[in-house]
């Protein structure tokens, strides 16, 4: 009989690179992971606009702020995605457990 799991966990699953057990206890930790990840965007993304607001309008130019984007995009994807593959790998959650019948 085959364990059915929500479309959410599913992406979850897929996003975080899960191959593990997805127990009650580890579900819990993969919640947490990624709530602060959320946060540090959250926080990243506020500290940064605030910094945006209060400079010179001289140093705010198109290249500046094609660049400033790009940085957001870079640590927005590439930064959080990162931080929550390596504790989800520090859980040993992206492996797959294989016993001899296998």
């Amino acid at each position: 009989m085959k364990n059915k799991e929500g479309i959410l966990i599913k992406i979850m699953r897929y996003s975080f690179s899960i191959r593990g057990v997805l127990d009650e206890h580890n579900l819990q930790a993969v919640n947490r992971i990624a709530t602060n990840g959320f946060m540090y965007l959250w926080i990243y993304t506020a500290v940064t606009n605030i910094v945006m607001l209060f400079l010179p309008e001289a140093m705010i130019t198109h290249s500046f702020t094609i660049g400033f984007v790009f940085i957001n995009i870079l640590v927005g994807f590439g930064g959080v995605s990162m931080y929550i593959n390596h504790r989800v790998s520090k859980m040993k959650l992206n492996y797959q457990e294989v016993s001899k019948d296998e």
